[in-house]
């Protein structure tokens, strides 16, 4: 695994990326708050109910082993249901379009799989295929067979745990 792989503290690795993306000088940030309350949909939107978040290694934890475990902060009782908003903001004056040979189109890149469609052209298609009833639509697994659950708790979700494997 790659160290760009690692999970890494929050908002610290987002911002860390973007200066070393858009250059410091053109000041990106990334901000992330959560909501203080869990009354309400759309609590953390309200000044009055968020708070900022931040995450920091915790002891004996760095770089390579902050990922292994879960973030208690966040997993505690009565937290997993607080909302999370992140706010992004790219640096002034740089030019947002992937250039040619960027890092971040070489794997997944969904231009590679549409040549010569345009963006509103590929989005027409996905619209239209989640128009479509769910019948017609059979989920699969990587071995081929059906996935049978109709609601996210019902999954048993793969070990995240790649490093054991």
């Amino acid at each position: 695994m790659s160290a760009r792989d690692l999970r890494q503290p929050q908002p610290f690795d987002w911002q860390t990326a973007l200066e070393q993306r858009d250059g410091q000088a053109s000041h990106p940030s990334v901000v992330i708050y959560r909501a203080t309350t869990v009354t309400t949909p759309g609590d953390v939107l309200q000044p009055s109910t968020r708070s900022l978040f931040t995450q920091a290694f915790g002891a004996n934890q760095d770089a390579r082993t902050f990922g292994r475990f879960e973030y208690a902060t966040l997993m505690a009782p009565g937290e997993t249901e607080k909302e999370l908003m992140v706010v992004v903001k790219r640096g002034a004056g740089v030019s947002y379009a992937e250039k040619k040979g960027s890092p971040y189109l070489s794997i997944g890149d969904i231009r590679k799989d549409r040549r010569g469609e345009t963006w509103k052209k590929i989005k027409a298609k996905n619209d239209a295929y989640n128009r479509m009833e769910d019948s017609d639509i059979t989920p699969f697994t990587d071995d081929g067979i059906a996935d049978a659950y109709s609601h996210v708790d019902e999954y048993t979700w793969p070990s995240l745990r790649s490093w054991d494997e």
